[in-house]
């Protein structure tokens, strides 16, 4: 097995107690990886891609010799994070931030990094119209240069 991030290590699960999730359980967090193309590929599109998994798209990011990926909408106001005209930016910490608003997201844990919004003007009884959300992030890994994504 190679590289992994975000959920699988080595063959195992992490965060995940065997003793209370039994080992079949694990085995089908297993069997819910959806291939989405090679780390070749990935350097090929600047380190960065979007793709269709399921019913949303999820962005694929390299970063730092890890791969990671998150959805594609900023739980803000649903905007895309890297589409035709947004483009996102990244920092050299590992957070990823939206054009929009300016929020930065951990691409590991999708925790808000700073403060939520900073880029939304403050409007009388607007406010920055949503509460803080983390960004969604799914476990990621890589076996013979193939990217696999969990979105289960």
């Amino acid at each position: 097995m190679g590289f992994v991030s975000g959920g699988f290590m080595y063959g195992k699960v992490r965060g995940v107690d065997r003793a209370v999730c039994g080992r079949s359980a694990v085995r089908a967090m297993a069997e819910e990886w959806t291939p989405v193309g090679t780390v070749e590929e990935l350097n090929a599109e600047g380190g960065k891609k979007v793709v269709k998994i399921d019913s949303g798209k999820v962005l694929i990011k390299e970063f730092a010799g890890d791969v990671f990926a998150m959805s594609n909408s900023c739980p803000h106001l649903n905007l895309p994070l890297e589409g035709k005209i947004l483009k996102a930016d990244y920092t050299s910490t590992g957070s990823i931030v939206c054009s929009a608003h300016k929020t930065a997201f951990n691409m590991k844990t999708g925790d808000v990094v700073g403060e939520w919004c900073p880029g939304m003007p403050k409007l009388p009884f607007v406010g920055k119209m949503k509460e803080e959300n983390p960004l969604k992030v799914y476990p990621t890994k890589v076996e013979d240069g193939s990217i696999f994504v969990n979105v289960a």
